[in-house]
């Protein structure tokens, strides 16, 4: 994270207060159901905020822990770079990335792409793919990973009742892990970590919602129900309200659900963007410093708005977003787009996920959207 990321984090904390709330619920207002993503163990219901990571990481090795790296080092040990990736897909054991497939050792629960590896979830267990390596990691929830960079994380559990637990940090490019102890959370909740960006991590445990520096350590707190973090563009939930807070600008979105920022900041892509007092639009895709907003054109893929659940993936670069397209019925086909800004094309890069080898209903995944 970068010290105007930093000032940003800390002069808008001071004046933007949100109201914990628990992102694994379903809230319905109407016939309106409001759908979020999950970044929490299955077997856990949890409120979701924020812990926000301050400075750098010093390179992890394996079997030993590394701090004390200077301001200088660290964008040389942790780089971080505009990502270039193909729209993805995976179905039990494989993976479909553009015109190639990967086929990894065990089934996909949930799976997330660095610069140089595909870190997944099979189970309680979390595995790292490395150039067709496979390593065992040991035991964890879903793994949380920065798309730009090289760091991956996830919430070991240390008690049978999910309520404490330690932070695991990987380094794909070494695979040396660094364990944070969380602070231990109430019956009925877990610790949990929500975004890692950089050498930054975002959690929430026993202690609120906090920025732990992962150099040193340190904690520091920050908004109560932080969402997503890019480049110094922030956005978090009021209640059921969205806000995207910018520099200079800040956007309320009352009716938006799942979204992601891109990794310049410069879009917020998000379901029910619009609402024109009785229809909901399925995707549409915030200028987060005009505080413009654009339809998505996701009719390409058949069935739109309340046919159909329509979902940002994740970000393929900084002006191209992900969509799945998921048919609420049996008349047409789920599929994945590629959606262009800021001309708000799409076209379709996976016509027929159903029909991908070795489909499961259970068993497909989005890289940054979650699974189903």
């Amino acid at each position: 994270m970068t010290d105007q990321l930093n000032a940003v984090l800390r002069d808008q904390a001071e004046t933007v207060r949100f109201a914990p709330v628990d992102l694994s619920a379903v809230t319905s207002d109407g016939d309106r159901t409001l759908r979020r993503r999950r970044r929490v163990a299955a077997t856990a219901v949890v409120a979701v905020a924020v812990l926000a990571v301050g400075l750098g990481v010093a390179q992890l090795r394996p079997g030993r822990e590394t701090t004390g790296v200077t301001p200088a080092d660290r964008d040389d040990l942790f780089p971080t770079s505009t990502r270039d990736l193909e729209p993805m897909v995976t179905v039990g054991p494989r993976g479909f990335e553009g015109d190639r497939v990967v086929r990894y050792d065990h089934w996909v629960d949930s799976l997330v792409r660095t610069l140089d590896s595909h870190v997944y979830r099979y189970g309680d267990r979390i595995y790292a793919d490395v150039g067709g390596t496979t390593t065992d990691l040991g035991p964890g929830d879903d793994p949380v990973g920065d798309e730009d960079g090289h760091l991956v994380g996830w919430v070991r559990a240390t008690s049978d009742d999910l309520t404490a637990g330690d932070l695991v940090v990987l380094d794909t490019r070494t695979l040396g892990t660094r364990t944070f102890p969380l602070g231990t959370t109430g019956p009925g909740t877990a610790p949990t970590l929500v975004d890692l960006e950089g050498a930054t991590a975002y959690v929430q445990d026993g202690r609120g919602s906090l920025a732990l520096d992962l150099v040193t350590g340190a904690t520091a707190p920050t908004y109560e129900d932080l969402w997503d973090v890019e480049n110094g563009v922030v956005a978090a939930f009021d209640e059921v309200d969205l806000t995207v807070v910018a520099p200079g600008r800040t956007t309320r979105l009352t009716w938006a659900g799942n979204g992601i920022l891109s990794p310049d900041g410069h879009y917020f892509a998000t379901e029910d963007l619009f609402f024109d007092g009785g229809r909901l639009d399925p995707v549409g895709v915030l200028d987060t410093g005009t505080g413009r907003r654009a339809r998505l054109d996701v009719a390409v893929a058949g069935p739109k708005g309340e046919d159909a659940l329509v979902l940002p993936t994740g970000w393929l670069d900084d002006d191209t977003v992900a969509v799945a397209v998921i048919p609420m019925d049996d008349t047409h086909t789920e599929t994945l787009l590629t959606c262009d800004l800021p001309a708000a094309t799409c076209q379709v890069a996976v016509a027929d996920v159903e029909a991908l080898p070795g489909r499961s209903s259970m068993g497909r995944t989005y890289p940054g959207g979650g699974h189903l």
